[in-house]
């Protein structure tokens, strides 16, 4: 996969720039005429406003497929007459005719009300001083080998904080060599399991609620952006997914940018629209919406709730999918964006009291031309994801036998359990127990996850443990 690395990168062939890919407004026009086959069209509108989604009109399991779900939110658009009352409507998202084309701008609207309640809880709590922020960033389908070859910038980011005598930083990474992914069938088997917890419930046992109800309970503010058409991390058997979230108490994030990504000219519709060059998440080329590529909306939404939240304890998932593509070439172009905007949090210190996740769905698994072949190295990556986390040592509440744990970690085989184990840990601020050897020896094996700040048992870790990781899917050899 090294040798062909780059070869295949068609974004560089054709010399594609998503500044040269904004449609014109005639263009524009013909598309959405197109597409609204159900909304009548206002032909001399100003601006198209996308409506927001963390409500219940858009509750995910209301939905039986991603088109059911771009439909609503066409049915839901609002078009902009007067360009003086678009402040007025209420969406964080707008298209707006800029010259001889559209310009998407975001203005997420902070809340004071919900800030105020959420730092109220925090005191009642009596955990105001431990905000133990959380910054999830998650890429779809990107193995550990080809982060490094196709994220070198946020890997130079990320080598700075290695624990090594080099590293006077506040700060410090860690990165996980033996993370076993998941298959992505549907929901009880992908890396979902880290955002939906089992518990008892009076009226319904064995209940599953999203970790979005804790997080809520224990006083952070939420958000979430990524570059789908679809409110989850991701959608393949929705039979399957209807009878899972049938048992699940749906929870929805304070503040969501989804809807921009079931435009038509970056959603892969099955409408019929005659466009060419459709650059949807499987897209083999850069993924560009309306002179950008479509990640750069994600960061700039992210950067927005990050700092008019500033003051509160809070929770940031960004989701990208640019690798979830047949070439493996298309995430590379992430790289210097998000490097960027670690770099700007680290240098305002709005990574302190906080820890980040970078984590990916699966290895490289769409990778067609790999896999045709049957190459070595391409079967070893499918499974063996990415997984990192930076915390920040001088304002979160741990102890040394922490940074031990977590360290040792790194070599040890973990799963998307042990990551939802460690969200939880941290939500709670109880990662400092069970936190060495003696304290779970009577642990029983069962026990899928724990925290990454824990002790783990390396005897306690093999493929057998997991349903999810069967025998084509497993690439842990068992600890001898």
């Amino acid at each position: 996969m090294g040798f062909f690395s780059s070869i295949l990168d068609f974004s560089n062939l054709i010399n594609m720039n998503c500044k040269n890919e904004n449609p014109t407004i005639d263009k524009v026009h013909y598309v959405w005429i197109n597409y609204l086959s159900n909304k009548e069209f206002v032909e001399h509108y100003k601006g198209i406003a996308y409506p927001l989604t963390n409500n219940n009109n858009y509750t995910f399991n209301k939905f039986n497929s991603e088109q059911e779900f771009a439909e609503k939110i066409n049915d839901d658009l609002i078009f902009i007459n007067n360009i003086n009352e678009k402040n007025d409507i209420d969406s964080e998202v707008k298209l707006l005719k800029s010259n001889e084309s559209f310009e998407l701008e975001i203005n997420l609207n902070y809340n004071k009300s919900l800030s105020q309640i959420r730092d109220k809880i925090t005191k009642e709590k009596n955990i105001e001083k431990i905000n133990n922020n959380i910054l999830f960033i998650y890429i779809d389908s990107l193995s550990r080998s080809h982060f490094f070859r196709k994220m070198k910038s946020v890997t130079n980011f990320l080598r700075k904080f290695y624990s090594d005598k080099n590293n006077t930083s506040n700060y410090e990474s860690f990165q996980f060599l033996k993370y076993q992914t998941f298959k992505k069938d549907y929901y009880k088997s992908s890396i979902q399991t880290m955002f939906y917890i089992k518990t008892k419930n009076e009226i319904t046992n064995n209940r599953n609620i999203h970790i979005l109800s804790l997080l809520k309970e224990n006083g952070y503010v939420t958000g979430q952006s990524a570059n789908i058409c679809s409110k989850e991390f991701y959608s393949y058997d929705f039979e399957k997914e209807s009878k899972f979230f049938q048992k699940t108490k749906i929870e929805e994030y304070d503040h969501e940018n989804i809807a921009m990504f079931c435009d038509p000219f970056y959603f892969d519709d099955s409408k019929g629209t005659n466009r060419k060059n459709v650059k949807g998440i499987n897209s083999s080329i850069k993924s560009c919406l309306y002179g950008k590529n479509s990640f750069e909306y994600v960061l700039e939404y992210g950067y927005q709730f990050w700092t008019k939240y500033n003051n509160n304890k809070k929770f940031l998932r960004l989701g990208f999918f640019d690798g979830n593509e047949k070439t493996g070439e298309v995430i590379k172009y992430l790289d210097n964006y998000l490097n960027q905007f670690l770099i700007k949090l680290y240098e305002e210190n709005l990574l302190e009291n906080t820890i980040v996740f970078i984590a990916s769905g699966q290895g490289n698994t769409n990778t067609d031309l790999f896999n045709h072949y049957n190459f070595e190295d391409f079967w070893i990556e499918k499974y063996i994801g990415t997984l990192f986390i930076i915390i920040d040592k001088n304002n979160l509440e741990y102890n040394e036998n922490n940074l031990k744990n977590i360290r040792k970690n790194q070599q040890n085989m973990v799963t998307p359990y042990d990551i939802k184990e460690t969200l939880v840990a941290i939500i709670l601020n109880t990662f400092k127990n069970k936190i060495n050897e003696k304290e779970v020896e009577l642990e029983e094996f069962n026990i899928k996850g724990k925290s990454l700040f824990s002790y783990i048992n390396p005897k306690e870790r093999n493929c057998q443990k997991y349903k999810q990781t069967t025998e084509d899917i497993c690439r842990c050899n068992e600890y001898s």
